[in-house]
């Protein structure tokens, strides 16, 4: 019943600008995957040097939500909380 009600909302569902750039350049990395962390704002600073445009009006607190939103865990360190993402090649 939950699968066919997110289903059904998927059709409805709007992918934010933040989501669109974070997915041209890296992807969430899966359980036991290599990984990179990455700490908030030094993500947010490669995302803004390769958009821009689209990044300019967003904050640490935007990109955590959406980040957390399309499922990127994030990891508690010595050194603060990090993000575990996956940089994908990049397509010139």
């Amino acid at each position: 019943e939950e699968n066919a009600l997110r289903l059904h909302n998927a059709a409805f569902y709007r992918v934010s600008p933040v989501e669109e750039v974070f997915r041209r350049h890296y992807r969430p990395a899966v359980p036991h995957e290599k990984a990179r962390l990455v700490a908030l704002p030094d993500l947010l600073a490669s995302l803004r040097r390769r958009q821009p445009g689209t990044m300019a009006g967003v904050n640490l607190m935007r990109l955590a939500q959406a980040l957390a939103a399309i499922g990127v865990q994030k990891v508690h360190t010595h050194y603060g909380n990090r993000w575990r993402v996956v940089e994908l090649p990049c397509h010139n």
